[in-house]
């Protein structure tokens, strides 16, 4: 795999990240840190409140994971631009194969 996409999810009201957020963003650490993909990618713009993506990324980093193996979609507002942001971002990174994370109910 290229890289790891991780699937947004709505912020708390108080702008924290919510526990699908939470738990998302720990597995895509999980899977960066077992070397599935070098890269790993938060998505999520300002749909609900503000961005996810940057929340989670935020996160990410406290993990421990390097700011420059983490990319950031932050623009959508919506999963059909999620999709297609995302995908701009992966093609201009050379990203050709990717690990989805999300949830069983978000999927």
């Amino acid at each position: 795999m290229d890289a790891i996409v991780v699937l947004g999810a709505p912020l708390r009201p108080d702008g924290q990240l919510s526990l699908a957020g939470r738990e998302r963003v720990f597995e895509g650490v999980r899977c960066y840190e077992e070397g599935r993909a070098p890269l790993l990618v938060f998505t999520g713009g300002a749909a609900h409140s503000a961005a996810e993506a940057p929340a989670m990324a935020l996160r990410a980093e406290e993990l421990g994971v390097p700011r420059e193996a983490i990319l950031v979609e932050d623009r959508s507002a919506t999963t059909s631009e999620n999709a297609r942001f995302t995908a701009e971002i992966l093609r201009s990174h050379g990203v050709r194969s990717v690990w989805i994370v999300s949830q069983p109910f978000h999927l």
